[in-house]
């Protein structure tokens, strides 16, 4: 899904920047790893090491970087109590702050950096980061906007990838990724649109493709059951018969079944 280039756009801005980039993930949807989303480098880990500079550090987070830098569209630069500068812009989708990407930490103080893990840079430096940031956060906007489908195109969106994949061995985490869930809430998705699970769902088109073609063909029962992504006969011998009250074979005879 288009989301997960977000994992690449910011590793390679880590490259070309030679500092941290990541991006706060307010809704959980970019499915990032924590190295992407938090600040874990060893200038911020020594800082929160102490109990009181954590919680400076949270009030400080809390009320400058969300509240306020979530409701300005070109970010801005800041110095932390600490004297940590970062370059932070929110990424805006439908005119909602739904994260923010963050680069740093640099260190814009006099002599070398206090602690390690700070990078110096002057002032125009700074500003070239922070202009890069908004270009990176554009084209994360884009993502999420290409993401976005209401429910009627994601339900739209699984019954073609269930027609078209049926015969597979198709996992729900694949059909989450093609409507830009995650497994879980795909999951509770096909329950509250479906009215069933994943699982009784693919089994339910696989049985429907298996009886168009009992009925439109003469191919063996082991035949129609690998095309219509049973690996064993038994087994969707079985399955059938708890659908239809009969097996396959008896379903094929029967007078009102004729072929279509």
């Amino acid at each position: 899904m288009p989301i997960g280039k977000i994992s690449t756009l910011l590793q390679a801005a880590r490259r070309i920047l030679g500092v941290r980039v990541i991006f706060r993930d307010y809704l959980g949807q970019a499915q990032l790893t924590d190295d992407l989303r938090w600040r874990l480098g060893p200038a911020c880990a020594a800082i929160k090491a102490d109990d009181q500079r954590l919680a400076v550090c949270r009030s400080f987070c809390g009320r400058q970087t969300v509240r306020e830098v979530s409701l300005l569209v070109e970010g801005r630069c800041q110095t932390c109590p600490f004297g940590h500068t970062e370059a932070i812009v929110p990424v805006i989708v439908q005119n909602r702050a739904v994260g923010q990407l963050v680069a740093g930490p640099y260190w814009r103080g006099p002599g070398l950096p206090p602690r390690p893990g700070l990078t110096p840079v002057q002032d125009e430096g700074l500003d070239d980061v922070h202009l890069m940031l908004q270009g990176l956060a554009l084209r994360c906007t884009s993502l999420f906007e290409e993401a976005r489908l209401d429910e009627g195109d994601r339900r739209q969106r699984i019954n073609e990838l269930l027609e078209r994949r049926h015969h597979e061995e198709l996992s729900l985490a694949e059909v989450a990724r093609e409507v830009g869930l995650s497994a879980s809430r795909c999951g509770h998705f096909i329950r509250e649109r479906f009215g069933r699970t994943f699982p009784e769902l693919l089994r339910e088109v696989r049985l429907d493709h298996a009886v168009r073609l009992l009925l439109s063909s003469d191919r063996s029962i082991a035949d129609i059951a690998a095309r219509t992504g049973f690996a064993d006969p038994s087994y969707f011998s079985r399955v059938f018969r708890a659908a239809h009250g009969c097996g396959p074979t008896e379903f094929r005879g029967r007078p009102n079944h004729g072929k279509v």
